[in-house]
């Protein structure tokens, strides 16, 4: 968990979403076709801030998506994503299985019988799998959709306790394509801006090393229901409960703008148990006309632990999310500004608030051509390092660190320079 929270971290460049024309397409009697393509070359280099931290390492990584989207008539229509995935370190291999899980997610409600592994060696790997897979059926006032399909139940935008099936992280700004988990999902329109919708989503019984053959699990499968409308045509509101992964649950969240300028937005969850635990999000939000955007949040992590020699347990407890934060109490502060129609810039700090420790990040992101963006940016911790050293052979999660000697969150992360080229077609 360690692991896959400072790879995490410096994974996360910033990007904005993007669309393209189809390369190819076509109509084939009452069902139209097309077919598009996504392309990500990352290269990110990091630094350890202490002695007792894995040392520095330089990472590549590239996605190619093959996107295709079938339309009919009747209202019936699928969507399909073929990804690609190449990685390579010079970082020990452990930190490789990390890395791929830093960009993925939501392996717990996915089969492993749609993943095929290429290659694996000491610094490399490769593989590729179905990220979407999915067909949609159109009744109105219902829509049916089963198959593998991403789920979002954010409204928040930070920290985003709700968003219960591969959430994209506080650090993580690029978000286009949001990995798709094995459910069925029925929206029933009740009104106006009001609905219904009803999940069911697969959980399987994954060992230390997924495998095609892993069962379902009833266990860690999913079922909820969730309830939206508007109030005063001011602000979207929302309620949810059910079964998530082996926790019973209630929650609900709320966006919207209050006095023509002031975007407030909110969510959160109650789990029930032998200890019911409470975690929420709370932001504010303004845009200026000069195009400079403002956000702050709060983030209750009920989960997490009252203090940092009480991290790594907080890191094993099973949770409905799989939200990567240790500590109890976070903030997190953004800004972003247009410097011109082709560049823009990022900067968001987020912040532990009882290590105190805190992990700065500053991105740019310019438009190369119509369908090409460049995007570079640099992270930095801000911390205390740990005390003593990391045990490699402590635990089935490979180098953790012992209990005792975590002085800070954000302290165990490294610097890290990132750059990254995506192109749409």
């Amino acid at each position: 968990m360690i692991r896959r929270t400072l790879l995490v971290a410096l994974c996360g460049v910033c990007g904005g979403p993007a669309s393209a024309l189809a390369f190819a397409e076509g109509s084939f009697g009452p069902v139209e076709a097309e077919l598009r393509g996504n392309l990500r070359w990352l290269s990110f280099i990091s630094a350890s801030t202490d002695e007792d931290l894995p040392g520095g390492a330089e990472n590549h990584a590239v996605f190619l998506r093959a996107i295709g989207d079938l339309t009919a008539s009747d209202g019936l229509s699928s969507e399909f994503h073929l990804l690609q995935f190449l990685s390579g370190s010079t970082a020990s291999a452990s930190a490789l299985p990390a890395l791929n899980l830093a960009f993925r997610g939501g392996e717990r409600n996915r089969t492993h019988a749609l993943h095929w592994t290429q290659s694996t060696s000491l610094f490399s790997a490769a593989f590729m799998e179905v990220d979407r897979l999915s067909v949609r059926l159109s009744l109105r006032p219902f829509d049916i959709t089963v198959g593998r399909q991403p789920i979002s139940l954010a409204t928040s935008y930070l920290f985003t306790p709700n968003d219960f099936f591969a959430p994209f992280f506080a650090q993580s700004f690029y978000r286009l394509y949001k990995p798709g988990v094995d459910a069925a999902r029925v929206d029933m329109e009740l009104g106006e801006f009001t609905g219904l919708s009803l999940y069911g989503v697969l959980g399987y019984a994954h060992g230390a090393e997924s495998r095609a053959s892993d069962p379902v699990s009833l266990k860690d499968s999913s079922l909820l229901a969730r309830a939206f409308t508007n109030l005063f045509d001011v602000v979207d509101v929302s309620i949810l409960g059910g079964y998530i992964a082996d926790f019973w649950l209630v929650g609900g969240g709320f966006q919207g703008e209050l006095f023509g300028w002031l975007g407030v937005r909110g969510e959160g969850h109650v789990t029930f148990g032998n200890e019911p635990m409470v975690e929420f999000s709370l932001g504010i939000e303004h845009r200026f006309e000069s195009s400079l955007h403002l956000r702050a949040e709060y983030f209750h992590h009920g989960a997490g632990a009252s203090d940092p020699t009480r991290y790594l347990q907080a890191a094993v407890v099973a949770t409905p999310s799989e939200l990567p934060y240790f500590g109890r109490h976070y903030a997190a502060v953004g800004a972003s500004y247009e410097l011109s129609p082709l560049l823009v810039a990022d900067v968001l700090i987020l912040a532990n608030m009882q290590d105190p420790s805190a992990f700065a990040t500053i991105y740019f992101a310019y438009s190369l051509l119509d369908e090409v963006e460049l995007a570079v940016s640099a992270a930095a911790p801000l911390g205390r390092g740990p005390s003593g050293s990391i045990d490699p052979s402590v635990g089935p999660l490979g180098e953790l660190i012992l209990p005792d000697t975590i002085e800070s969150e954000f302290g165990l992360y490294p610097f890290t320079l990132n750059a990254e080229l995506r192109a749409y077609f």
